[in-house]
């Protein structure tokens, strides 16, 4: 189900900051903890050109970088064994084309999942702080309740969304813009 992984420990200086934004912006202890809806200033002026580098190279790894443009949000979210947990859900929305979950502060028990055809939980296999990885965005996916008390699982999440793809000869295969109402036009060249 994934599509590319690989460990990557967030930078102390960084880890810090975000951690630092966390406790800021924190206030229903009983909720896991998501800026999913508040792009605040740590994302968008010091983890930004942090994942714009690891973002790219994904995208080298997977042979896509040159063949297209692309947008990338991120949000940071935080569990804990007193907070609700993450139902399942998918990303897709029209544009996006890779999903991806970096666990800054991992917890012992593996909580992220993807759900199944047959309604079952499958785990991707690396879990621990450090591990990043990637998957297609309309995977239905989920996290489990954090069990050890006193920790927190701490992560970066983003989707990173197609704007235009190329053919190999350099003219515009497709493009996604949007109307007048927000929805997604995808169009032919």
């Amino acid at each position: 189900m994934l599509i590319w992984s690989a460990n990557k420990k967030l930078p102390e200086n960084l880890r810090t900051e975000v951690i630092n934004s966390v406790h800021e912006n924190y206030t229903n202890k009983k909720e896991f903890f998501s800026s999913f809806n508040n792009y605040d200033k740590i994302i968008s002026e010091i983890l930004a050109p942090y994942y714009g580098n690891l973002i790219e190279e994904m995208m080298k790894k997977l042979g896509i970088w040159r063949f297209s443009k692309y947008n990338y949000y991120l949000w940071v979210q935080m569990y804990n064994s007193e907070t609700t947990t993450h139902n399942p859900h998918a990303h897709f929305s029209g544009d996006e084309i890779i999903s991806f979950n970096h666990i800054i502060d991992a917890s012992n028990n593996k909580c992220f999942y993807f759900i199944g055809d047959d309604n079952n939980k499958i785990y991707p296999d690396h879990q621990e702080s450090g591990s990043f990885f990637a998957w297609s965005p309309w995977l239905l996916h989920g996290v489990d309740k954090v069990q050890e008390p006193n920790t927190n699982r701490l992560i970066v999440a983003g989707n990173i969304c197609l704007s235009t793809y190329y053919h190999p000869d350099g003219k515009v295969a497709v493009k996604c813009d949007r109307n007048s109402e927000g929805e997604i036009i995808w169009k032919n060249r």
